[in-house]
């Protein structure tokens, strides 16, 4: 039966933009669209009204997709087109199946966005150039302010210069102007009135020359911010700075106290500027307190701070004057209350040394009821800087170390030395019954030497023997042999003899200093004492004997006694030292922190990495908010606690790493060791069966 071929008109009934129906003013000219409206449908149908049911369709969006065999569905549905000219097209079949060329079409342009049209593109660009321009002119005025600050910061450092020294220079009129008058005021025939005016003028020189001094203080201050710090028995050095002031307290009819909660308690400081603070803290106490009053003074301890606290029953600050108390040049009470004679220089100097430690300076005050200053001392060293120079002494507190222990970081250090046999640092032999004050000079040294150390003179006497050090650095006092025995020994041996000697002692008296230096010893350094003197001192004798040794090898080579050495050691010896290195470190840390377990050092980690984070958002806040000198100087401690935080957490990451890799080691090992035992225990079954 022959297939009918005729089809019906094919229309567009109508059209749904965004949900919304289109009005039919489309069909002749198309359609136009904004970038809104890029979602819509098309309902179309045929004028074949005896078989509808059995009408096909197909659409497509000429540029969008192919065509879409839909059957006898009547709409087209397309959502998120793009921007673009496009053609609708549909066609359909008869209801024998038959497919029509005609194609019904309408056109449809999808507007773009203002941000996709020239005028955005051109906008965009007016607002790059725009920062281009803003940010050369930034960079502009900073590279200008920068210029400007470090013109102005010249011309203030010519400034600061002469004005110190003109200050120096008023120092020796004002000298010779108070021994006079002190001369003149003994006498005892003196005119009342010539005294009276005399005594004027020696307390208002002395007031000036306080002034210069303080002035002095602060300027020193500023341009030496290097502390020299040690290890203080607080208690102990805030007594003695009582003592200097029980005589004025007899003359005011007052009381000065001191209570200490904790004893022993230790506080690493600079005792010269901690002493300039206490003696201004207690000078301001009785200086604004009136007569039969008591000043007091406590320290106590707490988990992360050491807290100093100087209290009086004075007259009181206000609130006002609380706000700006430690500015320079600040009054500390208005001059109506009393007619005392003020700086304004002390707190300032306080607060800026109390800064310079790390700390923190509070105040708390009433009218007619007193003031409070508590200063809250961070504990241990780490938060110095780097730039900070330790004295070093005997510390009457000790790491408890298990035997355990001991032996494992003695043997630590063996294992170094004979690492390091062919490396290029030097080796120096240090000998101490203190494991701390040991632990500490193994620490200082170990970066630019090798470090052997020993518990006393018997056992140091023992490695200088084996090891043939190229220094000695020995305490005096120690149990089973005496630092001046084991020089003797040392002295008397043939292969020790010529090894430099440096002595360490508390005691400073020149007899004991004379018996050092009568048996030969190289240098006698009394404690305390410097780090950076110490290693200064070593390498001036290290140097000394180099160059005497170099001078008599270069003899040897000439006379042909010994051949020519190598100037480097190879790399495989120095890589392996500097994997020693690395590991001594880590155990040293491990130790420093009592820890033993993967867990243990998980845990250490979480804090550290919390408080990276706390920092890192102070540090975002700071930025945002600009920067003040108040900023910048946080900014800056920020910046040093980062550093820290994250040396220790790498430390902690990379001590988990090698643990996991020995235990994977060590696993390997055993299960090397289970093969080979079951491979000798088939080979012994083989053997017993052949002899069968």
């Amino acid at each position: 039966m022959k297939r009918n071929s005729y089809t019906s008109n094919l229309i567009i009934t109508d059209i749904h933009i965004n949900g919304e129906k289109k009005e039919p003013s489309y069909r002749s000219s198309g359609i136009t669209l904004s970038h809104k409206e890029n979602s819509f449908s098309i309902n179309y149908e045929t004028l074949d009204m005896k078989f509808p049911n059995k009408i096909e369709y197909a659409y497509r969006l000429k540029g969008f997709d192919n065509w879409n065999y839909v059957k006898n569905n009547r709409m087209a549905v397309y959502t998120n087109i793009p921007k673009g000219n496009y053609c609708f097209q549909v066609k359909s079949t008869n209801s024998d199946g038959v497919w029509s060329n005609k194609i019904k079409e309408i056109s449809i342009t999808i507007l773009p966005s203002f941000w996709e049209s020239i005028y955005g593109t051109i906008l965009y660009f007016i607002i790059f150039i725009l920062i281009v321009a803003i940010s050369t002119y930034i960079l502009f005025v900073i590279y200008k302010l920068r210029n400007r600050v470090a013109i102005e910061k010249h011309i203030l450092d010519i400034k600061t210069k002469f004005f110190t020294d003109m200050i120096h220079e008023l120092r020796t009129p004002f000298t010779l102007i108070v021994a006079p008058i002190d001369h003149m005021l003994s006498q005892k025939d003196l005119n009342p009135v010539i005294q009276q005016d005399l005594a004027l003028v020696k307390r208002n020189t002395k007031h000036t020359l306080k002034i210069i001094n303080q002035v002095l203080d602060l300027q020193k201050l500023q341009n030496e911010s290097k502390l020299t710090v040690q290890r203080i028995e607080i208690a102990a050095f805030i007594e003695h700075i009582i003592n200097n002031f029980q005589s004025i307290a007899i003359q005011r009819e007052s009381e000065i106290t001191f209570e200490s909660k904790e004893s022993p308690l230790f506080l690493w400081a600079d005792p010269d500027k901690l002493e300039s603070i206490l003696f201004n803290l207690i000078t301001n106490a009785f200086k604004y307190s009136p007569k039969g009053t008591v000043i007091h003074l406590s320290v106590q301890e707490t988990d992360t701070n050491i807290i100093l606290q100087i209290s009086d029953q004075g007259y009181g600050i206000s609130q006002e004057k609380q706000k700006s108390i430690f500015n320079r040049f600040e009054n500390y009470v208005s001059s109506d209350i009393f007619k005392k004679q003020s700086t304004g220089i002390g707190l300032s100097l306080v607060k800026e040394l109390v800064e310079l430690h790390k700390g923190k300076i509070t105040l708390q005050s009433k009218i007619n009821e007193g003031s409070t200053f508590t200063i809250y001392f961070r504990k241990g060293k780490e938060h110095f800087a780097p730039e900070t120079e330790f004295i070093l002494s005997d510390y009457d507190e000790r790491p408890q170390l298990s035997q355990n222990d001991t032996l494992f970081l003695r043997d630590d250090y063996e294992a170094e030395e004979e690492a390091c046999k062919d490396c290029g640092k030097s080796s120096i032999l240090v000998v101490d019954d203190n494991q701390e004050l040991l632990f500490f000079l193994h620490t200082i040294l170990s970066e630019e030497f090798r470090v052997i150390t020993a518990s006393n003179g018997k056992e140091g006497l023992e490695k200088a023997i084996k090891y043939l050090p190229n220094m000695i650095v020995s305490d005096v006092v120690m149990p089973e042999m005496t630092g001046i025995e084991m020089v003797k020994k040392l002295q008397a041996n043939t292969y020790t003899c010529h090894i430099p000697i440096v002595l360490l002692s508390s005691k400073a008296d020149v007899e004991n200093q004379n018996e050092g230096l009568e048996l030969g010893v190289d240098d006698y350094i009394t404690k305390p004492f410097s780090a950076s003197y110490l290693i200064a001192k070593i390498w001036n004798i290290i140097r000394q004997r180099k160059r005497i040794q170099a001078l008599y090898y270069s003899y040897l080579y000439q006379m042909g006694v010994l051949p020519k050495r190598p100037k480097r050691s190879p790399y495989a010896v120095r890589e392996d030292i500097r994997k020693l290195d690395r590991r001594i470190e880590q155990i040293e840390f491990l130790m420093k922190h009592d820890i033993i377990t993967r867990e243990q050092l998980a845990a250490y980690r979480e804090p550290l990495q919390k408080q990276i984070a706390e920092l890192m958002k102070e540090r975002r806040r700071l930025y945002r908010n600009g920067g003040s000198k108040t900023g910048e100087e946080r900014l800056s401690e920020i910046n040093e606690e980062l550093k820290r935080l994250r040396k220790e957490v790498r430390m902690t990451v990379q001590i988990e790493k090698h643990s996991l890799e020995i235990e994977a080691r060590l696993q390997e090992a055993e299960e090397q060791s289970q093969n080979e035992k079951r491979v000798e225990d088939k080979e012994r079954m083989q053997k017993s069966q052949e002899v069968r």
